[in-house]
């Protein structure tokens, strides 16, 4: 294929299609282990990784001829599975990242959740006071929540302000183990 082999430069702007309708594979980079340069870059598949692991010899996947594409079959400048596999082993550091950074959403998103449930705790705990219609007392009293189902500890603090008739009301909620998620405060008039 005059494309693949020849020397002029021609670029191939259909080549992204190609590589779409043929789908399951992916690029590879193949660089001088000495210089870093890009030597080549071409794509393998399942069948083209399984076979140059059988041959030791790397191997790609052509898009343009749909077939195995053992590099060095007709210009003998093939290359060892070594070199192949260093490139593979840049591929595994690099989804190793991508799992720790998942991780870490995973993490946040958890963290989230607990932050909102233990919100909708110390909103119910002010609502209820709401609702009551009685002057609070001046003081702490702890309560205990349930939300998406995880257990919740809370503290209502009631303190005097300036004006006599009405209270400060702080919610303070954590998580089982006592740490801190979230503090919702209000003034309630007495009624």
């Amino acid at each position: 294929n005059a494309l693949e082999e020849g020397n002029a430069l021609t670029l191939d702007f259909s080549k992204l299609e190609q590589v779409a309708r043929v789908g399951g594979v992916l690029p590879c980079a193949v660089q001088n282990a000495d210089t870093n340069e890009v030597i080549l870059v071409a794509y393998v598949n399942e069948l083209a990784l399984r076979t140059a692991v059988e041959e030791g010899i790397a191997v790609f996947w052509s898009t343009s001829r749909n077939e195995l594409w053992r590099k060095g079959a007709t210009s003998g400048e093939a290359f060892t599975l070594l070199e192949v596999l260093v490139a593979l082993a840049v591929v595994a550091l690099g989804l190793a990242a991508g799992l720790r950074a998942a991780d870490a959403l995973t993490d946040n998103a958890r963290r989230l959740e607990d932050v909102v449930a233990a919100q909708w705790c110390a909103d119910n705990q002010l609502t209820e006071l709401r609702l009551r219609r009685a002057f609070p007392g001046v003081g702490d009293s702890d309560f205990a929540c349930e939300q998406l189902g995880r257990s919740f500890r809370g503290t209502l603090r009631t303190r005097p302000t300036p004006n006599p008739g009405f209270r400060r009301v702080d919610a303070e909620v954590a998580d089982e183990q006592g740490r801190p998620l979230v503090t919702l405060s209000t003034v309630l008039p007495r009624p």
